[in-house]
Parts: structure tokens; C-alpha cells; sequence
């Protein structure tokens, strides 16, 4: 298992390109799913794709929509590294489904491959995406049956947290502490951070 788990991979590709081997960067499934749930401004996207281009990978820009299960599954076998992009969580996990998608990414990184999450796709790697209701458009998704995600790592994740580099929103105060009552395990990621997670544990950077 290797997976890093980023709020924004603008602010962190350049520590991520250096935890990798080179033969990670030869190839990164730049998958911009999530975008396409997103209404307005993008200009997010094209920084977190030259920050990827500056810390060494070569891209090949891929989207889950209107893809077959074997068509995902030859491009992810393809790839050196799983960069699954930002924006709309739920819009996300419901392509992932549709798709089987979601089986195809599960059993590529328990395989060994290499996931890199930015915002959106930090989230659905995590055990539940519940906690971007009320920031995320649920109506993007209207097949969504369910908010579990892909289970990649026992953690659900709040990104873009606090500080200098997000806002303290009350709702996810609410939240975060409605995960704690029930004794459900999450991590906070500021836009300068990212969960390095290997077999051996989890680490946070930044």
C-alpha cells in the first residue's frame, strides 16, 4: 500500500514527487472526474496539474465518465501512479460506482500502485465522504446510494482545514464532533499537508 493523501497537491506535489521512486512519475493517471461537478472557476485544477509537471511527472489527463470497467481497468494498469484530482466529492464517488471504477482503484493499490489524492480524491479514499454535505453539491449525484468510500484508509478526511490555508467552518465542527462521539477515526488536512500511508502506518507531512 501507497497512498498520499493531499488537500492540495499544488502545495505538495514537490514533497510527494520526492517519497516516490522514480519509475512513479512516468505515467500519472491525471484523473479530473471530480471537475466536471464543479460549476465556474477552475483555475485550481491547472495548478495542481503544472505543480504535478513541475515535480517530475509526465500526465496522461483521464476521466471515469463514459468509460467501460475495461477500459478504466487498461488505463490504470497503464499508469505508474493513481492521481485522482479535486471537486465535487459526491459527483466523484458516483462515477467511481457507475463505473466499477471503485473495485478497479481498491485492488490496483492493494497491488502495490501508487495513489495520490488531491482534495475530492483524498475524501473518497477514506471510510465515509458524509462530512462534505452542506460544502459539496449532493445533487451532482443523483444515482449516489450511499456515502462510504472506497475504504482505502480507516480515516475519513476534512481538507482545505483552518488557519491560513482554509476556514473553520461551524458545520464541520458539528460534524467532527459528531465522528467523535461515535469513536470514528479522522485526520484534518491543511492545504500544506498530506497522509503518507503505507503498510507500516500512517504518517503526516507538511
Amino acid at each position: 500500500m501507497h497512498l498520499l493523501l493531499a488537500s492540495s497537491l499544488e502545495s505538495t506535489a514537490q514533497q510527494i514527487g520526492k517519497q516516490l521512486r522514480p519509475e512513479d512519475l512516468e505515467l500519472g493517471l491525471f484523473v479530473t472526474t471530480a471537475s466536471e461537478g464543479e460549476e465556474g472557476d477552475k483555475s485550481w485544477l491547472e495548478d495542481d496539474r503544472q505543480a504535478a509537471l513541475k515535480a517530475g511527472f509526465k500526465l496522461n489527463e483521464y476521466t471515469f465518465t463514459g468509460k467501460t470497467a475495461d477500459q478504466i481497468e487498461t488505463a490504470v494498469r497503464g499508469a505508474s501512479a493513481l492521481i485522482i484530482e479535486g471537486g465535487n466529492t459526491f459527483y466523484l464517488l458516483d462515477a467511481m460506482r457507475q463505473t466499477g471504477a471503485d473495485k478497479i482503484i481498491t485492488q490496483a493499490v492493494a497491488s502495490g500502485k501508487c495513489y495520490i489524492g488531491s482534495s475530492a480524491g483524498t475524501i473518497v479514499a477514506g471510510s465515509t465522504i458524509e462530512q462534505v454535505k452542506g460544502s459539496d453539491d449532493l445533487q451532482k449525484a443523483p444515482g449516489l446510494k450511499s456515502f462510504e468510500g472506497l475504504n482505502l484508509v480507516d480515516l475519513a478526511f476534512w481538507v482545505h482545514w483552518g488557519g491560513e490555508t482554509g476556514e473553520l467552518r461551524q458545520k464541520d465542527l458539528r460534524s467532527i464532533a459528531d465522528f467523535y462521539e461515535k469513536d470514528l477515526k479522522f485526520c484534518l488536512l491543511r492545504n500544506n499537508q498530506y497522509l503518507h500511508a503505507t503498510d507500516a502506518g500512517y504518517k503526516l507531512e507538511g
